[in-house]
């Protein structure tokens, strides 16, 4: 299949979760989580899935404002019932300046990172059709596409409270070759935070581009948040809105609620979610949701599921 004909506009990616980093000691740092998903359709099947996303990294100990370090990012899921599964590498070697971080090699998408949302009902299995939308369409052409390679470079400073950041890939898949360019930024106000971002794939037959804007409000026991997705493929234009909002019971329980709209050229659905998750430990967590949409011939779909966040 040819990324660049219309799978380069194809709702596919593996979504990221938050995640405390593990510091393992001179310079040495793993942060990521690692998941098994059961889900359960109201049709009788099922699925066991496995995901991990784990980010290994290290930074040079020395004083002064020049440093060097190295990242690397491995992504998969395993659908271990079809025996199937995908992966993707990213990272490189990076440099630490005063200003910011260069990443040089193939760096992990900015939006992947720095623009994150609930997975509706907890679906990981499920939102992987989705994610795309409100992530990014880079990563998933990386994940998803066979035989595509990427390098490419990155940047990341922070400035007070603003975060923000840039990078250019190059992808190749046989002789088909592709630019992409990614600007994005994060701003705290206090218990509010901005986010924006922008994505844009230049292929030889027609431009890819993809604007994000969103904000999210953190109480102590409480937070919500809102995504909004303009994104178009030549003649195909794709709009969504994504609602959430979450309320910690304990200090190990807590509830989630999560809806998406999804508008195309020529129709449209809406998704909804219920969480609820049970933490353990330093990271650990075990999940139960629900997820089901307007769409007459879709099936509700149940899932249970236990991983460790680092």
């Amino acid at each position: 299949m040819n990324l660049f004909s219309s799978a380069a506009f194809s709702v596919l990616a593996l979504g990221t979760m938050p995640a405390l980093a593990l510091d393992l000691g001179n310079g040495l740092s793993l942060t990521g989580n690692v998941e098994l998903e059961y889900v359960s359709y109201s049709d009788g099947d099922d699925a066991t899935v496995g995901f991990s996303d784990l980010t290994f990294g290290w930074r040079s100990q020395g004083g002064g404002a020049l440093g060097f370090g190295v990242d690397l990012t491995l992504v998969n899921f395993e659908d271990f019932d079809d025996n199937e599964g995908r992966g993707a590498v990213w990272g490189g070697l990076v440099l630490t300046t005063g200003l910011g971080e260069f990443t040089i090699g193939n760096p992990r998408p900015l939006i992947e990172t720095m623009i994150t949302s609930p997975d509706i009902g907890g679906f990981r299995l499920l939102d992987l059709e989705l994610a795309t939308v409100t992530g990014s369409t880079l990563e998933g052409l990386v994940l998803f596409q066979e035989d595509v390679d990427s390098y490419g470079v990155s940047f990341k400073g922070t400035s007070g409270a603003l975060t923000y950041g840039a990078s250019y890939h190059k992808l190749e898949q046989g002789p088909f070759e592709a630019d992409a360019i990614e600007l994005v930024m994060t701003y705290q106000m206090g218990k509010t935070a901005l986010l924006g971002g922008a994505e844009i794939i230049d292929t030889p037959s027609t431009d890819g581009e993809k604007l994000l804007l969103g904000a999210t409000y953190t109480e102590d026991r409480w937070s919500a948040g809102a995504l909004l997705t303009s994104a178009s493929q030549g003649s195909s234009d794709y709009d969504s809105v994504k609602l959430w909002g979450d309320y910690s019971i304990s200090d190990a329980f807590s509830v989630g609620a999560q809806v998406m709209s999804l508008n195309g050229n020529s129709s449209g659905q809406t998704f909804y979610g219920i969480t609820g998750e049970y933490g353990f430990g330093t990271g650990g967590f075990a999940e139960l949701g629900v997820f089901d949409s307007d769409d007459a011939g879709g099936d509700r779909a149940y899932q249970a599921s236990i991983g460790y966040r680092f």
